[in-house]
């Protein structure tokens, strides 16, 4: 259509024949993605010709979910584009939260299927959020588990860097115990081998089940629930790494920052991190310990199944335009402008978070910007679809992480988690039978 991309020729034809200025409300959750949209919808503004107005606020990411939810159960069109989870789809799609988007974009004036380029997303992201061949949002962000470490602790221990496969989990540990007693042995002068985030309430669970697909669990699919041997071994896998020596004691209580802030103070040589936390650690005035020396790698796989066994489960997070909201196609003009390649590339290259778009994911520039874009591009053949459903959004978001971090930190055997955390799915069904069989008076 033009640079601008589509979406916006409607908007300069309501400003020119003096339509009222728009603000549209934004609540993102705490981040470089929340950056992103506080740095680039003053553009937004300008492209508008100041048609639209854009008021990005911003929650704590363990607050804003529930937070938003609760305005939209009210019914509240305080919002009108929303931010949200791929975990959070169905929950918010099946309570009326989310605008179905179809009709807009057989719109010509607000959408140019050509230049935005829906195949260009992941498949397995994009899939994500549509219910019934209807399509209620388009991802901003992908953010997969990497390995992170640093080359030059690596090599100064003789410890080669993984290949483009990644480790298995046996040789993440064997690596591991060669830089634990090269770096003083035994976390002495507090420095460690590993680290990786032990009670971050999204974190937490997606390594554990990273590391129980890798080993061919069953979660939440058909009749399976969560206690098996592959989800009990994969948490066995991370009381290891502390009950070893090999991370830090303390790393069963940390979220994502202080996993984060360790290995960019070099208390720690590798880290399990999410992709989004790169941007941060290769910036040599915000971490110039790790600038310039950090190596990216796949998430580890198990001896049992192989490296090519599907154990990704990547976190997306979306945008989507509220139910309620007055100024729906102003709204899906900034969604659409704002997860359009142009965009994304922006905030790509600046460190606003990673796109689902594969084309910036292979793009030599992004990478050379950002290196961990090509683990992460190495890792999406290995996404798996998760399972879907209000069911499964409440176990990934209420049970699981509390259990998870639990057992990590030893306060409970990690057969007794995943078991409680089958008692807590039954007695929720059955309190939902009751429910609904009961008698209406």
């Amino acid at each position: 259509m033009n640079r601008w991309g589509a979406g916006l020729a409607f908007l300069w034809a309501a400003a020119a024949l003096g339509a009222p200025e728009v603000t549209l409300t934004l609540v993102v959750p705490q981040g470089p993605e929340a950056g992103a949209h506080l740095r680039l919808s003053p553009l937004y503004e300008a492209e508008t010709r100041g048609r639209v107005h854009v008021e990005v606020r911003v929650l704590p990411r363990a607050e804003h979910a529930d937070r938003t939810g609760d305005l939209l159960a009210r019914g509240s069109g305080e919002v009108d584009v929303l931010s949200f989870s791929c975990s959070s789809f169905d929950d918010w799609r099946s309570r009326g939260f989310l605008e179905p988007l179809d009709a807009s974009m057989n719109e010509p004036s607000l959408f140019d299927a050509e230049e935005f380029d829906l195949e260009d997303f992941l498949p397995a992201i994009s899939a994500q959020l549509r219910h019934r061949n209807t399509r209620y949002g388009f991802p901003q962000e992908v953010s997969g588990h990497l390995l992170f470490y640093r080359k030059d602790l690596l090599r100064a221990h003789g410890v080669a860097p993984p290949p483009p496969r990644g480790w298995s989990w046996s040789e993440l540990r064997e690596a591991a115990q060669k830089l634990r007693d090269g770096m003083g042995g035994a976390g002495r002068e507090e420095k460690w081998a590993i680290g990786f985030p032990g009670a971050d309430r999204q974190s937490t669970t997606s390594l554990v089940l990273h590391n129980a697909w890798a080993r061919g669990a069953r979660v939440m699919e058909d009749e399976a629930l969560v206690a098996s041997d592959e989800v009990i071994d994969s948490l066995e896998d991370y009381t290891a790494l502390v009950r070893e020596k090999l991370a830090p004691p303390e790393t069963a209580s940390w979220q994502d920052e202080q996993a984060r802030e360790a290995l960019g103070r070099g208390r720690v040589a590798m880290a399990l991190q999410p992709v989004s936390a790169a941007a941060e650690l290769l910036d040599p005035q915000r971490s110039p310990v790790t600038a310039g020396q950090l190596g990216f790698s796949v998430f580890p796989w198990q001896e049992s199944k192989g490296p090519d066994q599907l154990r990704l489960f990547s976190q997306c997070l979306a945008l989507g335009v509220s139910r309620f909201s007055e100024h729906k196609r102003e709204a899906f003009s900034y969604v659409t402008w704002f997860t359009s390649r142009r965009i994304a590339r922006d905030y790509v290259m600046r460190g606003g978070g990673a796109s689902g778009r594969r084309s910036l994911l292979g793009d030599a520039r992004v990478i050379a910007a950002n290196p961990a874009y090509k683990a992460l591009g190495d890792g999406a053949r290995l996404l798996r679809t998760p399972p879907s459903g209000r069911e499964w959004t409440w176990v990934l978001e209420k049970v699981l992480p509390a259990l998870f971090s639990e057992a990590i930190a030893g306060r409970t055997k990690p057969r007794q988690a995943a078991e409680r955390a089958d008692a807590e799915i039954r007695a929720r069904r059955e309190a939902t039978e009751k429910s609904s069989s009961a008698p209406e008076h």
